[in-house]
């Protein structure tokens, strides 16, 4: 269980970010001494490719959170389609804080929504002014735990998987107070996606 308090001001926080960042989406990214007034012929691609490329990486992310605290919840409401601004499924994450707090998964929710809020504020210039949350050292978690975040990202691994490349030294393993083994998630996903580019395979994450 984590602090309700503490989740609600990072969602409102977020919810803010992404306000912005969908703002950033229709802006183009050259400065303004540099932009041209003349169209160019044919289909125009919106302003900012990196805002459109973050949203487009955030949004599946937060949207599958969203369907594993749903079962958790009571009478909720509809989880906002898919066309609706990313903005809209933290608005609906905000109704429920209470049962995302006490959700098994919370901490590792609490994980990813520092990252987001560190990824937009960097793409829209606050990463000078960085939430509390960014700046907190990643939790480690066992290999279970591991297995299915990294399941939701749609690969399928094994907790002796895991437990393997931490012994060969691809990722890093400390012990948690509990005895089990911990590892980071950031560490997995970089080796995965570094195994990929190793061997010419197109990016899965």
């Amino acid at each position: 269980m984590i602090d309700e308090m503490a989740l609600r001001k990072d969602l409102t926080y977020l919810e803010v970010m992404l306000y912005e960042l969908e703002d950033f989406k229709h802006i183009s990214a050259k400065r303004p001494d540099i932009r041209t007034m003349i169209t160019a012929p044919g289909p125009q691609t919106p302003g900012n490719g990196q805002a459109i490329n973050l949203d487009l990486e955030v949004k599946p992310q937060i949207r599958a959170w969203c369907f594993t605290f749903l079962d958790t919840i009571d009478d909720p409401k509809p989880i906002p389609a898919r066309e609706l601004p990313t903005f809209a499924l933290v608005e609906w994450m905000l109704m429920y804080p209470y049962y995302i707090a006490t959700n098994l998964d919370a901490e590792a929710f609490m994980d990813d929504l520092g990252r987001w809020i560190h990824w937009v504020e960097k793409l829209v210039g606050r990463d000078q002014d960085t939430a509390e949350i960014a700046r907190r050292p990643e939790v480690r978690h066992d290999a279970a735990h591991i297995v299915r975040r990294m399941s939701s990202r749609g690969w399928v691994i094994s907790k002796d998987q895991v437990r393997k490349w931490a012994e060969r030294g691809h990722i890093t393993r400390v012990e948690r107070p509990d005895g089990k083994g911990g590892y980071l998630l950031t560490e997995v996903i970089e080796y995965l996606i570094k195994r990929e580019q190793d061997a010419g395979l197109p990016a899965t994450l």
